[in-house]
């Protein structure tokens, strides 16, 4: 490690972490798993609706929850726009640009919570049909029908500047690796467990 190396890996240890890096990182492959299931999040026409869903949807109802929340608690993220949310956060530089330039500031998770970590979805789901997508579920599925609330024009869904499909692709194959690294493990864990008891 050079002289500058040093000097940089020195301030990062001063650096704070605001949670606990074990559970969250459960979480996170929770997440992924969840994605994983939903294979059709990764191409075709549903990550084309999900992508629509993110920037005329979601976006919009976390710039209003950050100035005021628009909920009691914690405001759920629908799981298709959480994924778009999630590689679109991964190209930092990018997600701060394109949020500065939509709504004058960062959009950070504060106060935000996972579908899949919660079954109190209700609050999160009325504020998403009232205020912004009448008719548009507030949980995509694979046999969810459109009637095209969100392919209608709307300020965010032109600003983004990010190419989130190509983002999803990259991301897709990394998930397939975890989630099938984790059923390996998990199955060796399982096997080897039980067979020396």
């Amino acid at each position: 490690m050079d002289g500058e190396q040093a000097s940089n890996w020195a301030a990062a240890q001063g650096i704070g972490v605001g949670e606990d890096l074990i559970p969250a990182a459960l979480r996170h492959l929770d997440f992924l798993e969840a994605v994983d299931r939903r294979r059709w999040l990764y191409e075709g026409p549903l990550l084309d609706r999900a992508i629509r869903r993110y920037k005329a949807c979601w976006l919009p109802l976390l710039a209003k929850h950050t100035e005021a929340a628009v909920v009691d608690g914690p405001l759920v993220v629908p799981l298709d726009c959480e994924w778009i949310w999630h590689c679109h956060r991964l190209n930092l530089a990018q997600y701060i640009k394109d949020c500065k330039r939509l709504y004058g500031r960062i959009l950070d998770n504060s106060n935000v919570e996972s579908s899949v970590q919660t079954k109190s979805k209700d609050q999160a789901a009325k504020v998403w049909t009232e205020l912004l997508c009448p008719g548009e579920p507030f949980e995509l599925e694979y046999t969810s029908p459109s009637d095209g609330s969100v392919y209608a024009s709307n300020e965010a869904a032109g600003g983004i500047s990010y190419n989130l499909v190509s983002a999803v692709r990259r991301q897709s194959s990394f998930v397939y690796q975890v989630v099938t690294l984790l059923i390996l493990c998990t199955t060796y864990k399982t096997h080897h467990c039980d067979s020396h008891d």
